[in-house]
């Protein structure tokens, strides 16, 4: 069973820390779920949120980290997410961005040792005035390790995001194979989002890869599935939940239901 953490901003406070620390023994298995949750939208007072989280996968152990945000809008969020991951060991996160005014989400997976490897699944999805910054860092230090990062998200209204993803496969760490993509499906012609992505490449024998866009639904797309018959907004979310369910897909059951939820709320706003 998941170990299921709760951080909730609630009453009068206008600040919250909170921090996971997980260490995973040698072929340990564990699995981790966070709701970051707190809302105070008719409140004069901005809030702040500052998060860190430290993973520490030994050998041939795994670690699944689960986390879906959704602070209300007057709340600023910081969170820094860092793995270190040992030989044969993994690393899975599982992202969902939701909430906050000004949200600022770091990961970071540190590939040791011949064998360790990290696979990373980010939702995001901006709406009203929201302003999101992502960054993946993935550092590959050994020899035999790999990582796949593959992030989709929404921007509507005027909301604004910048994912910035960095692959560095350092000297030494021959046949790696570091792959990233990016994608986001742009809602309303006030919205923004800019992607990064990034290959630092130190080693000759690897394999390394990047993909990044971000446009508008077709207009053809649209006209095709009016035309049989389904409203507008029906049309919007039913071309945003074929564009999410890839990536959706890849997060475990248990987080699956909650961020489908969050997408729909965000629809509506």
């Amino acid at each position: 069973e998941p170990i299921t953490v709760q951080y909730v901003l609630t009453g009068d406070a206008l600040t919250l820390y909170p921090r996971t620390l997980v260490i995973a023994d040698r072929e340990s298995r564990v699995t981790v779920v966070e709701h970051h949750l707190g809302g105070f939208e008719d409140s004069d007072n901005r809030r702040l949120v500052a998060a860190a989280v430290e993973l520490f996968v030994a050998a041939g152990a795994r670690v699944e980290y689960s986390a879906v945000q959704d602070y209300g809008m007057e709340t600023d969020v910081v969170i820094r997410r860092f793995a270190e991951v040992e030989r044969d060991g993994q690393v899975q996160w599982n992202l969902g961005e939701f909430g906050g005014g000004v949200s600022m989400a770091r990961h970071e997976s540190w590939l040791k040792e011949p064998g360790a490897s990290a696979e990373s699944s980010v939702v995001f999805f901006g709406s009203q005035a929201q302003y999101q910054e992502f960054t993946a860092h993935l550092e590959h230090l050994a020899p035999h390790t790999q990582s796949d990062l593959f992030a989709r998200g929404v921007m509507a209204g005027r909301a604004r995001s910048t994912f910035t993803g960095v692959t560095h496969i350092r000297k030494g760490a021959s046949q790696s194979n570091g792959r990233q993509r990016e994608e986001t499906l742009m809602l309303s012609p006030q919205a923004r989002a800019d992607a990064v992505p990034s290959l630092l490449i130190d080693e000759h024998d690897v394999f390394a890869a990047h993909a990044a866009s971000a446009g508008p639904v077709e207009e053809t797309t649209l006209h095709y599935l009016m035309s049989r018959g389904l409203a507008e907004e029906e049309a919007i979310a039913l071309v945003v939940h074929g564009f999410l369910a890839p990536v959706v897909d890849r997060l475990p059951e248990a987080i699956q239901a909650v961020v489908w939820e969050h997408v729909e709320r965000k629809m509506g706003q």
